[in-house]
């Protein structure tokens, strides 16, 4: 049997050592993987580098510390790992094959079920990941009988609140997928998201014209799931185009679904569009609407090119901002917790201090408009007879 190949510095394959010293039945060699080796030796080359993969990972730290000391040199081990555990579920898999066929004879199957016993025994040891805490009872146990009983139960009762409730066309998709009538089995599979481009030899364009108003006509209240008419399901991206005949009025005709998109963008008000704004200035709360830049159409699309401000052929568009404009940073992508905290720490403290400094300047300015009124106007005003008059009005 061949020796694992060490995983260090020199790592650079899992390619299996060049002999086998056991004997390969000739009915097991053209079917295994490697013929050159037994079932066993297959099996256990690939468990042995995984876990040298996974005990070099242990050195370095673990998977995580790993990728941060040496992200080359992780990426290098990680490969190695990843090729020798998709090897390794091939040739399980393979090998499960073989065993549920039973092409080979019965001595040769025993070979691959012990093969088969040793990864299962190492199965739960092979899936660990170095620098991963696990705890004891975190795996979730398989369901008891009890279990699916609830299930089964909690599902009935959901089934029956929906048809109570819901109306004849919300419980078109539940028909589908709950009944199934002799009627149901007769009608043509169609995909969901895409209609048929030629119709089928029991459905017509007419016929589904026809068929298509039942779920729009469906009663608010449900029938009993014997008596529901199963419909089949139609698209969400786009209802089928029935053609029009002489016999198919209006009210029985489907209704297409339209779209419209309007020739105008509504933009938001510059008090939601401007961050830490001037405690001098008002920013209106209007909505205004502008019209949609000429290459949105697809006749007049723009080049690459000309979306680069840095090349010739650039034009500004009507979403331009101005030249030399600083943009908020409201990403952070690239910046640390802590610095982004900062960062937004000090500019709540700088918009606090300007608004402290707008609220003194108010105060000051409406002092000196009062001592100007009175310097220039109240000594012009003979006071007492205006206090007169105003007494004399009151008393009225």
């Amino acid at each position: 049997m061949g020796q694992s190949n060490g995983v260090g510095v020199g790592l650079a394959h899992t390619a299996l050592s060049s002999s086998c010293t056991h004997t390969i039945p000739s009915s097991l060699a053209p079917e295994l993987p490697e013929p050159k080796f037994c079932p066993m030796c297959i099996v256990e080359q690939h468990i042995c580098t995984i876990q040298d993969v996974q005990r070099e990972f242990a050195s370095r730290g673990g998977t995580f510390k790993s990728k941060e000391d040496d992200h080359w040199k992780h990426k290098k081990i990680r490969k190695v790992w990843r090729d020798a555990k998709i090897a390794l579920m091939n040739t399980v898999a393979k090998f499960e094959e073989m065993v549920q066929k039973k092409d080979v004879p019965a001595q040769d199957l025993g070979k691959l079920s012990e093969a088969l016993g040793v990864w299962e025994s190492k199965q739960a040891v092979l899936s660990r990941v170095p620098g991963v805490q696990y705890f004891d009872g975190a795996e979730e146990a398989e369901p008891s009988e009890e279990d699916e009983e609830i299930a089964r139960l909690m599902m009935q009762l959901l089934r029956m609140v929906l048809e109570r409730e819901l109306s004849g066309e919300d419980m078109t998709p539940v028909t589908k997928t709950t009944l199934t009538t002799p009627k149901q089995k007769e009608l043509p599979s169609k995909p969901l998201f895409a209609a048929p481009a030629t119709p089928g030899p029991t459905s017509t364009p007419h016929a589904e014209a026809q068929q298509a108003p039942v779920a729009i006509l469906a009663p608010s209240t449900s029938k009993p799931p014997a008596q529901q008419k199963p419909t089949p399901p139609k698209s969400i991206l786009k209802r089928p185009h029935a053609t029009t005949s002489p016999n198919t009025s209006p009210t029985t005709s489907p209704q297409r679904k339209r779209v419209r998109t309007l020739s105008f963008a509504t933009i938001s008000s510059p008090a939601l569009n401007t961050t830490n704004p001037s405690p001098f200035a008002r920013l209106s709360n209007a909505t205004t609407t502008q019209p949609h830049a000429p290459h949105t159409h697809a006749e007049n699309q723009r080049r690459r090119t000309h979306y680069h401000r840095t090349s010739a052929p650039y034009a500004p568009g009507v979403w331009a901002s101005g030249a030399f404009s600083e943009k908020a940073n409201t990403s952070f992508r690239t910046m640390e917790a802590g610095v982004m905290d900062s960062a937004v720490e000090e500019e709540l403290v700088e918009e606090r201090r300007e608004r402290e400094v707008a609220e003194g300047l108010k105060i000051i300015t409406g002092a000196w408009i009062l001592g100007c009124w009175v310097r220039k106007v109240g000594g012009k005003v003979d006071l007492g007879r205006l206090v007169e008059e105003m007494e004399r009005r009151m008393g009225k």
